[in-house]
């Protein structure tokens, strides 16, 4: 069975597309709409298409906003770059950067299917040893980021939470 649907695909904001290309460490998923294979099943739901082969089954984001659980990783370690690497420095921006954390955990917390709240014990937390984060690739993309202000990062936020949907890894480059 296949079932699939397509959505208009919007151009990816500065801060998904620059910094998820820096962070090709996080998982991706390559499928397009209408390419599951045989013996596979898709189905498109509020924007994120699942693609079932066998057990193993995969959700990737459709709706153009961006993958809400990619976006939170990434935030989660320019977070741990401003505290380690910036300590003190621009404090609207840090500020904003854990708003925005708190505004997408609030999201995945609305809209996960068995309504999650991400952990907050450390264990996702990226290193915050100077050391282990002030490296010059972190760096770039903490200035990338930190280009659009305060105002420019709460934007971006607000149309990747525009629309209601399970939050996702994928796409996360």
């Amino acid at each position: 069975m296949r079932l699939t649907a397509r959505t208009p695909s919007r151009p990816r904001s500065l801060i998904v597309g620059c910094a998820a290309a820096a962070c090709a460490f996080l998982v991706v998923s390559s499928e397009a709409p209408g390419q599951a294979g045989p013996g596979s099943a898709e189905a498109l739901v509020n924007g994120i298409q699942t693609i079932r082969r066998g057990d193993t089954v995969t959700k990737v984001d459709r709706t153009g906003k961006g993958a809400v659980l990619c976006m939170r990783g990434i935030l989660q370690a320019m977070r741990a770059v401003g505290q380690a690497c910036h300590d003190g420095a621009d404090p609207d921006f840090q500020q904003e950067l854990r708003a925005a954390l708190a505004r997408i955990d609030r999201f995945i917390a609305d809209n996960a299917p068995d309504r999650a709240v991400p952990s907050r014990d450390g264990t996702t937390e990226p290193e915050q040893r100077p050391g282990a984060v002030c490296g010059r690739d972190a760096e770039a993309m903490y200035e990338a980021l930190r280009t659009g202000g305060a105002a420019g990062l709460r934007a971006q936020v607000d149309d990747l939470l525009s629309i209601p949907r399970e939050p996702v890894m994928n796409p996360c480059l």
